[in-house]
């Protein structure tokens, strides 16, 4: 199981770098997080796609809350989990927010 696998891995880095231990509720939250991704589309079974999700939004956080040093090395070592293919809704938030920059800026040099 991918979750598992991803869990293991990322208590044996974070124990051996020296940074905060990972829980349980990691894996948890994991599983949360997939589940909740399958539910806003509309699906009512987990598929991979959303299990990538939930393991790069929690590596992302974890990581994230992790020592300078210890965050590059776990990047390094998660990275295929990090730069999985991300939502094709998050690259139409960017577009749109720049349109609407420049919409703004438009109407502000009338």
């Amino acid at each position: 199981d991918k979750l598992t696998q991803v869990y293991a891995e990322l208590r044996r880095e974070s124990e051996a770098g020296g940074g905060m231990p990972l829980a349980v509720r990691h894996i948890e939250s994991m599983i949360r997080m997939s589940e909740a991704c399958a539910r806003i589309h509309l699906r009512s079974t987990v598929r991979d796609e959303d299990v990538n999700f939930g393991i790069r939004v929690m590596l992302e956080s974890f990581i994230s809350s992790q020592k300078f040093g210890v965050q590059r090395t776990l990047k390094k070592q998660f990275s295929k989990y990090l730069t999985y293919q991300r939502d094709n809704d998050e690259l139409l938030f960017y577009l749109l927010q720049g349109l609407f920059k420049e919409e703004a800026q438009f109407a502000r040099s009338k």
